[in-house]
C-alpha cells in the first residue's frame, strides 16, 4: 500500500505551485472596503440587532431599523460571482434597515464602487426599492444617494437627490439584477452597470446609465436598505470598494490548478513507484 509519504514531493511542489499563483494572480479583495452576505442564524430572523464583523471596516456595527427586515433561506445569483448563499427581504411601506461603516468616506477625489444582487417581489409600482448612502446627524440632508429602483421608473436606476440627478438605465426591474454602482469623484461622473457581461476584471467601457456631479462632493457613513409602497424587497451580496473588481470578485483559479498540479504529480510518482513494484 503506497502511504502518504510517498507523495510528499508532488505534494510540495503542489504547495509551493499554490503560492506561486497566489503571488502572481492579483486578488479580487484587493480594494474591498465592506461585504455584507446576509448570512446569519437562524433563518427567518430579523436582521436587526445582528453584523458580523468579517468583511466590515470596524467591529459592533449592527443592523438597525425596521424589525420586518429579516434574513431568507434563499439566496440570488449572477454568472459566476461569488456568492455565500442567504439574502435580506424588506417590507414595503417605507420598512428600512440601516448598517454604519464606522468610518466616514468622502467622494472628493476618490473613486468608489459599490454593488448588490437585487430584486423587486412583487411588480413594481410607483414607489421605490433600493440602497442608500447616508451621511449621521447632517442637518441638511442625511440620504446622499441612492440606487435600485427609484420612485415611479420601473426600471434600475440611481439618484442623486441634492443635486435633483437621476440615471435611468433601460433595464427593467421586474428582473432581478446585479447592479453596481461607480461614484468617481476625481471625474465627478456617477456609472450605473445593470447586470455587466464581464466579471472580476475591468469595467464595461460604456455603462448603463451616468450623469455628472461636477462641482458637488459628498460624504456618507451609513447604508440604508428599504423600499415604499408596495415593494417588498430582497438584496445579496452588497459590496463596497474602490476597484470594479473588487465588488464583482469571481472564484480565483489558483485552487483548481494546484489540485491539478497536485493529483497530476501524485499519479506520476504512483504510476513511477507501480513499475518499480513490477520489476521486482
Amino acid at each position: 500500500m503506497l502511504n502518504l509519504i510517498q507523495f510528499g514531493r508532488p505534494l510540495a511542489l503542489g504547495l509551493a505551485a499554490m503560492g506561486l499563483l497566489a503571488f502572481v494572480a492579483p486578488s479580487s479583495l484587493a480594494g474591498l472596503i465592506a461585504s455584507e452576505s446576509f448570512v446569519y442564524t437562524p433563518t427567518g430572523a430579523q436582521i436587526v440587532g445582528q453584523g458580523t464583523n468579517a468583511g466590515w471596516p470596524t467591529a459592533g456595527q449592527l443592523w438597525t431599523g425596521a424589525t420586518s427586515a429579516y434574513v431568507e433561506k434563499a439566496e440570488l445569483t449572477y454568472q459566476n460571482l461569488t456568492t455565500s448563499g442567504d439574502m435580506l427581504h424588506v417590507a414595503a411601506n417605507n420598512q428600512g434597515v440601516y448598517r454604519a461603516l464606522g468610518l466616514t468616506y468622502s467622494t472628493a477625489g476618490n473613486n468608489y464602487w459599490f454593488s448588490a444582487l437585487m430584486e423587486v417581489d412583487n411588480l413594481p409600482g410607483s414607489s421605490y426599492a433600493g440602497i442608500s448612502l447616508f451621511l449621521q446627524n447632517d442637518p441638511v440632508k442625511t440620504e446622499k444617494f441612492f440606487f435600485g429602483q427609484t420612485s415611479g421608473s420601473k426600471l434600475w436606476s440611481m439618484e442623486l437627490s441634492a443635486l435633483t440627478r437621476r440615471g435611468q438605465s433601460s433595464a427593467a426591474s421586474t428582473a432581478p439584477a446585479f447592479v453596481v454602482l461607480q461614484l468617481d469623484g476625481v471625474n465627478k461622473v456617477a456609472n450605473l452597470y445593470v447586470n455587466p457581461a464581464a466579471l472580476g476584471g475591468s469595467a464595461p467601457v460604456t455603462p448603463s446609465a451616468t450623469f455628472s456631479f461636477t462641482g458637488y462632493d459628498f460624504s456618507f457613513d451609513q447604508i440604508r436598505v428599504q423600499s415604499g409602497g408596495t415593494e417588498t424587497y430582497d438584496v445579496d451580496e452588497f459590496r463596497f470598494g474602490t476597484t470594479y473588481a473588487s465588488v464583482t470578485p469571481v472564484p480565483e483559479p489558483a485552487t483548481g490548478l494546484f489540485l491539478a498540479l497536485t493529483l497530476g504529480a501524485a499519479a506520476m510518482t504512483r504510476r513511477r513507484l507501480t513499475r518499480r513494484c513490477a520489476r521486482r
